[in-house]
């Protein structure tokens, strides 16, 4: 059997020193890196929207936060408009539980090792361990658990197919934004003025949207009443 191994009270922790770069023309943006390829200062645009594209919250955070961080405040503010929201979808970065408990980015981990009297006189222990203590130790993350519990949700056969929607949702409206309404890049300064430029945008993408639909509905109806087949003024009803 493993013992847990709590963590010893009392023991300070090393501080690690860390280096943040920082623009001397904008403070409130961070530097963004993906993989080795890009690296840049800029802003992230964390963006909720429902099945038909429309964008329903927005939050605007430095490049160098985290999706996780952010996480809980679109996920409350969408939750709160819309009470009738009854699955979210969202990629790896954004990684929450099936009760919809985001799970933060931490460095706590359980420790477990086996006893060594035990472990000793095992007929299996060169199938575990190979330690010369004949000590056997695991490390699990405090929230491996839940970790566990996410995945199996997200492998199920209608959570599968939900995600595959995201190219057809989320996936679209960011290159939409970037191709067609200049959001590529920002031409404002600082956290409240990019936050107001990026809602802006994404308002008038909800009314442009709206509009050609009201438009091709208008448009079926009226080439329906065109087109639609004139009927006999003497028809003929056949029985079987």
């Amino acid at each position: 059997m493993g013992q847990h191994l709590p963590k010893e009270a009392g023991t300070p922790k090393k501080r690690q020193d860390r280096t943040v770069s920082k623009s001397v023309t904008d403070p409130d943006c961070g530097l963004f890196v993906k993989g080795s390829h890009e690296r840049k200062f800029a802003y992230e645009v964390h963006t909720a929207c429902d099945a038909n594209g429309f964008v329903l919250e927005t939050v605007v955070t430095a490049g160098n936060v985290h999706d996780s961080v952010a996480f809980d405040d679109v996920y409350g503010r969408v939750t709160e408009a819309f009470l009738e929201i009854e699955t979210v979808v969202a990629d790896s970065a954004y990684e929450i539980c099936p009760e919809y408990l985001p799970l933060r980015d931490v460095t706590t981990n359980r420790k477990y090792r086996s006893d060594p009297k035990i472990c000793a006189n095992c007929p299996t222990r060169q199938l575990y361990t190979h330690s010369k203590d004949c000590v056997k130790t695991v490390q699990r993350h405090i929230w491996k658990d839940y970790e566990e519990l996410a995945d199996d949700a997200r492998c199920t056969p209608k959570n599968q197919e939900l995600y595959a929607r995201r190219k057809e949702t989320i996936e679209r409206v960011f290159p939409d934004a970037k191709e067609k309404h200049a959001m590529r890049y920002t031409q404002y300064r600082g956290l409240a003025q990019v936050t107001n430029w990026v809602k802006l945008k994404f308002a008038a993408m909800n009314l442009k949207k709206s509009a050609n639909w009201k438009w091709r509905t208008s448009l079926s109806c009226f080439l329906f009443l065109i087109f639609r087949p004139k009927h006999a003024r003497n028809p003929v009803c056949v029985a079987a």
